[in-house]
């Protein structure tokens, strides 16, 4: 079955930084074709902004997801995950670069995230990793959510 094949209308949240414009417009395309609603920045600063006003609160729809580019303005995707402890929820992490290496990858992995791609690299394999990450996720509301654990 397809993965936008929903129970129900909820869907998980992704939030995209990235701040080439046609580059983030087509991963945000790719991941609402694939299911997930998308909350986008085109700055770190802007979704470490976005992460903090999203945390614990209630009301909002939860970030299930974070996917971000390293070299952003005003605040790197490794910015971005080194300050991810500080909130109450801390969802996934899948940072994006074009300039991978070793060292990069090492340093991400060990501030938490759960995957590294480097561009270019097959939209599919990104949603197929996002949904891999959602779906194991036990953030907020997780056994409220249509995707959470138990589902075969």
């Amino acid at each position: 079955m397809s993965d936008a094949r929903r129970t129900d209308l909820v869907r998980a949240c992704v939030a995209l930084a990235e701040d080439d414009e046609e580059f983030r417009a087509f991963l945000a395309l790719r991941l609402r074709e694939a299911g997930f609603d998308v909350l986008e920045c085109a700055t770190g600063l802007g979704l470490l902004r976005l992460l903090a006003a999203r945390d614990g609160e209630e009301e909002l729809e939860p970030i299930d997801l974070v996917i971000s580019d390293l070299r952003m303005p005003g605040a790197s995707g490794i910015d971005v995950l080194a300050s991810r402890g500080l909130l109450v929820d801390c969802p996934p992490f899948i940072l994006i670069t074009a300039f991978g290496d070793a060292a990069t990858s090492e340093r991400a992995l060990s501030l938490g995230a759960d995957a590294v791609l480097d561009k270019p690299f097959d939209p599919d394999l990104l949603v197929l990793r996002a949904w891999e990450l959602v779906r194991r996720w036990d953030g907020p509301q997780a056994g409220e959510r249509p995707w959470g654990r138990g589902l075969p």
